[in-house]
């Protein structure tokens, strides 16, 4: 299954092969480069490597080769893994990717894109619960007092300030 590859881009193993039910991977060195030889077995996973090939390593692995099944990423190498943000107090960034990931697949499920939403596995680590944090009525009043109502933007702020703050309002709100 490697082989055709293997000798067309000048690959050499440079580890076992992994087996997922879509795919067929294999870690090999080009011009002694880490890389992963990948060959899809199912459609899902061939549609992948076309996306890939089109994102062009915006966003993803960068993809150094393609042609039918197969394709050729750079090997992730380091301590940037989801697991090693996770062993390393790290939670937000990794539960950030997950969520991505799962925004992403669930858009191509619902375009038609895929059949099946593989991410749907994906469990992220669920947020503690938190009060936001808020100002007092002294801080609010400092925050007006120090607006500059002789400037036209002055009396705008104001206004912003006192329906952001009458209101109750998350800043998100209020410029949304």
């Amino acid at each position: 299954m490697f082989e055709p590859y293997l000798s067309r881009w000048n690959l050499v193993p440079d580890g076992a092969p992994i087996t997922t039910h879509a795919a067929r991977l294999l870690p090999v060195r080009q011009a002694g480069v880490p890389a992963m030889l990948k060959v899809a077995v199912e459609e899902d996973e061939r549609q992948g490597g076309v996306l890939m090939t089109w994102w062009d390593g915006h966003g993803a692995a960068q993809v150094l080769a393609h042609e039918g099944d197969a394709i050729l990423l750079e090997r992730a190498m380091g301590t940037r893994s989801l697991a090693e943000y996770a062993r390393n107090g790290r939670d937000d960034e990794a539960t950030r990717i997950l969520c991505g990931v799962r925004s992403f697949y669930r858009f191509l499920l619902l375009d038609g894109w895929i059949e099946n939403d593989p991410a749907e596995l994906l469990e992220a680590s669920k947020q503690g619960e938190h009060l936001p944090e808020f100002l007092t009525t002294a801080e609010v009043d400092q925050l007006e007092a120090a607006i500059d109502l002789s400037k036209a933007e002055g009396h705008r702020n104001r206004a912003i300030i006192e329906v952001l703050f009458s209101c109750g309002l998350r800043v998100s709100e209020l410029v949304n």
